[in-house]
C-alpha cells in the first residue's frame, strides 16, 4: 500500500491532442493557460540504504518518436539537433524494434524488459484496456531504488498514469497530463496537454528539491509533444515541410523539434538542480512511431499496424563512462532495463532482454538476436510480427475484427504474410517465409500462455483520465 503526501501544483500547459487511431477535437488556446498537476512525494526522512558510487541516470522517452524522422536514422538532422548531439557524443543503436506500437505496453517493456503479454498488461478482448502493471512486475526505477538511487519522474502521457502502476519504485511521480477543463469561449471540453519544456521545467525543480544530495538520481521524463493531434504555428509547420509529403509530416516534425528543445533545456538546467553532466548517463528512446501516411499504405497513425513507421525506434546511450559509435544488428525495447542495470553493475535477473552493457561502453559492436518480435492489441486490433535483419512476416489473428473495422472506415492495411522491408516498406511484394512465419505462431502461443498466467491488475480509470485516452485515440 502506497504511503504517499498529496501535492497540488501548477504547470503552465497548453490545449493540444493526439490519436492513436482519430481523435481531432484538441482547439488551441494560450499557453500561458495554468493547469494543476499531481505530484506524489515519499522523501524518507532516515533512509538506512547504502548510497551508491555510481552515475545519474537520465532516461527520456519520447512519444510517438518515429526513427527514421530524425539525424541518427537518416531524417533532417533540423529537427532534433540536441539528440543528434547526444548520439554523436555516445552510441546508437540502428534498429531498434518497438514490443507495440502504442504507450502503455511499449513502456511496460521498456521499465521492465519483459513482453507486455507475459505481465498480464495487453486486453484479449476488442473493450477498452483497463489493465496496468502488475505489483510483481519489478521494474527499473524499483531496481534502481532498492540499490540506493533517488528515483523521480515526470510523465505527460494519460497512458502511465498511476493508476495503472507506472509509479512503482518512485519516490517523487510527477502525471504532468492535467486536469481537463473548459475555457472561456470554448463550448465542450477539451484536453490541457503538457509542452514539453513546462514539463521539463517541473523535473528539474523536482530533482533540485531533493534533500538527499549525495545520491545518485534516477530521472524519468516522459514527452508527449510529437502526438496527435498536433497544433503548431504555420511558421513552424512552414519550416519542415516538403512538396513530396503530407502536411501532417511537417506538423509532426514540429512536434519532434519541440520535444528537442526540451531536451535541450533539460540538459542545460541539470548542472544547477545538482546533477553534474560528467556524472550522468542519458537514455533516450521512442515508445512507438507514427504512421503518417509513409508510405500511405501505413495510415497516419499508430496502434495498429506493425511496420517499420511505428515500431521501429530511436535509442541513443550517451554520457559517463559511454564509447562513441553505432551498435548494428537487432536490438528491442526490451534490452534497454539490462543495459542500464549492466552499465551500472547490477544484474538482470528476471529479465527477458539483453544486456548490452559491454557493447556500449566499447561503442561498438552487434545486439545478438536474429528475430524480434512485437504485436498489438488495442480495440479491434490482434497482430503479431517478426522482424528478421532483412525480413518482416506479420499475421493478423483476427481477420472479422478487421474487415469490420475497415468497412467502417477506420482500418488500416494490414494482410497476413511477409515481405522484405527494408527493401520494400509498403509491404507490397509479399514473399513468403514459412519458417519465419511458423516462429511467429510458435511465439505468439508462448505469449497467450505467458498471458493466461500473468497476474492482472486492472482499474478503471474515472472520467477524466477516460476523456483524456479518447482524446488521444485510445478509447471510443
Amino acid at each position: 500500500m502506497r504511503s504517499l503526501l498529496p501535492l497540488c501544483l501548477l504547470l503552465v500547459s497548453c490545449f493540444g491532442g493526439g490519436a492513436a487511431d482519430s481523435a481531432d477535437s484538441a482547439v488551441e488556446v494560450d499557453s500561458d493557460t495554468p493547469a494543476p498537476v499531481s505530484a506524489w512525494r515519499r522523501w524518507p526522512t532516515d533512509d538506512p540504504r547504502e548510497v551508491p558510487t555510481a552515475p545519474h541516470v537520465v532516461l527520456l522517452i519520447g512519444c510517438t518518436w518515429r526513427a527514421d524522422q530524425l539525424g541518427p536514422w537518416g531524417g533532417r538532422p533540423d529537427v532534433a539537433p540536441t539528440l543528434s548531439r547526444l548520439a554523436a557524443q555516445g552510441v546508437v543503436f540502428e534498429r531498434t524494434i518497438a514490443q507495440a506500437p502504442w504507450t502503455r505496453p511499449a513502456a511496460a517493456a521498456i521499465l521492465t524488459g519483459r513482453y507486455p503479454d507475459d505481465l498480464g498488461i495487453t486486453e484479449p478482448s476488442f473493450g477498452p484496456n483497463h489493465r496496468g502493471l502488475p505489483a510483481s512486475a519489478h521494474t527499473l526505477p524499483e531496481r534502481l531504488h532498492e540499490a540506493g538511487w533517488s528515483t523521480v519522474a515526470v510523465v505527460s502521457n494519460p497512458n502511465l498514469s498511476s493508476l495503472w502502476g507506472f509509479d512503482q519504485g518512485f519516490d517523487v511521480y510527477v502525471e504532468a497530463f492535467p486536469e481537463w477543463t473548459r475555457t472561456a469561449g470554448i463550448e465542450t471540453a477539451d484536453e490541457v496537454r503538457s509542452r514539453g519544456p513546462a514539463v521539463v521545467k517541473h523535473a528539474l525543480a523536482e530533482v533540485a528539491a531533493r534533500p538527499d544530495r549525495k545520491r545518485p538520481v534516477f530521472l524519468e521524463v516522459v514527452l508527449i509533444d510529437a502526438h496527435a493531434p498536433r497544433r503548431v504555428s504555420p511558421e513552424a509547420q512552414a519550416t519542415f515541410a516538403e512538396a513530396d509529403l503530407p502536411d501532417e509530416v511537417a506538423r509532426y516534425r514540429a512536434g519532434l523539434n519541440q520535444a528537442d528543445l526540451a531536451l535541450k533545456e533539460l540538459v542545460e538546467g541539470l548542472p544547477a538542480a545538482g546533477i553534474p553532466l560528467e556524472e550522468t548517463i542519458f537514455v533516450l528512446v521512442g515508445d512507438h512511431g507514427e504512421g503518417l501516411e509513409l508510405p500511405p499504405s501505413h495510415g497516419q497513425a499508430h496502434g495498429f499496424t506493425l511496420y517499420p513507421s511505428t515500431t521501429h525506434v530511436p535509442w541513443v546511450i550517451s554520457g559517463a563512462g559511454i564509447g562513441r559509435g553505432r551498435i548494428g544488428g537487432l536490438s528491442t525495447q526490451l534490452d534497454l532495463a539490462p543495459t542500464v542495470l549492466g552499465l551500472l553493475g547490477l544484474g538482470k535477473v528476471g529479465l527477458v532482454g539483453e544486456d548490452l552493457s559491454v557493447a556500449v561502453k566499447a561503442g561498438q559492436g552487434s545486439a545478438v538476436r536474429d528475430t524480434a518480435y512485437t504485436s498489438t492489441r488495442l480495440r479491434w486490433a490482434d497482430r503479431s510480427a517478426a522482424i528478421t535483419a532483412d525480413m518482416h512476416c506479420q499475421i493478423d489473428h483476427d481477420d472479422k475484427a478487421t474487415a469490420q473495422s475497415i468497412s467502417k472506415g477506420r482500418g488500416l492495411e494490414f494482410s497476413t504474410g511477409c515481405c522484405r522491408i527494408l527493401e520494400d516498406p509498403a509491404c507490397d511484394r509479399p514473399e513468403w517465409d514459412p519458417g519465419l512465419l511458423e516462429r511467429l505462431r510458435g511465439w505468439r502461443s508462448d505469449r497467450q500462455q505467458a498471458h493466461t498466467a500473468a497476474e492482472a491488475q486492472t482499474a478503471e480509470p474515472n472520467e477524466v483520465l477516460r476523456m483524456q485516452l479518447r482524446a488521444l485515440g485510445y478509447a471510443e
